[in-house]
């Protein structure tokens, strides 16, 4: 069986996809070889969008915050199950938040392309703030569904077009490019 490897998921994706999901891919590229490390090969890549609601919305200081999430991923590679291409989501979780700092858990349910599902359980583990951004790498594991017992790797860039409203009120939404790793235990 062929693996996925980091320069695999690079030239897979070295034209075809936004600035922004390059953001993503070369974080999760830098994070796989950890990743890999514990863990078996790659069994799943995938690159999309992601829509993220905070209630209470974000501010300076962290408060304990309910997220909601949905997104699609729009390109996806699978070596051990080729005919899924695609999927969408949808996402919960709590955490201490804020606009700068923070972190949170959840679950989210995956509706793949071939009418099968996955379900996730995940933490944050590493939380950057390039330029104002955030970017998320969160980690967990595949709870149920197809790619039981797979171990999950995730980036999201969650981009702040009105960061003011950390000062005034609360950032409630925020939009951005997300990348999803599946990889063997």
């Amino acid at each position: 069986m062929t693996e996925i490897t980091t320069k695999t998921v690079l030239s897979f994706w070295s034209g075809s996809v936004s600035s922004g999901s390059k953001i993503c891919l070369l974080i999760l590229s830098l994070y796989a070889p950890f990743t890999l490390a514990q863990t078996g090969s790659i069994d799943l890549v995938c690159t999309g969008s992601n829509t993220a609601t905070f209630s209470p919305p974000l501010v300076l200081m962290e408060r304990s915050t309910e997220i909601y999430a949905e997104g699609e991923y729009t390109t996806c590679l699978s070596v051990s199950n080729p005919s899924i291409t695609s999927g969408t989501y949808t996402a919960d979780g709590t955490g201490n938040l804020s606009c700068i700092s923070g972190a949170h858990a959840g679950n989210y349910t995956i509706d793949w392309n071939t009418n099968e599902h996955s379900t996730i359980s995940f933490t944050n583990s590493i939380a950057l703030r390039p330029l104002g951004e955030v970017v998320v790498v969160a980690t967990g594991a595949v709870v149920s569904g197809k790619f039981l017992g797979d171990n999950y790797t995730g980036t999201f860039t969650l981009f702040n077009t009105t960061p003011l409203e950390c000062l005034f009120g609360g950032v409630s939404e925020t939009t951005g490019p997300t990348s999803l790793m599946l990889t063997t235990p």
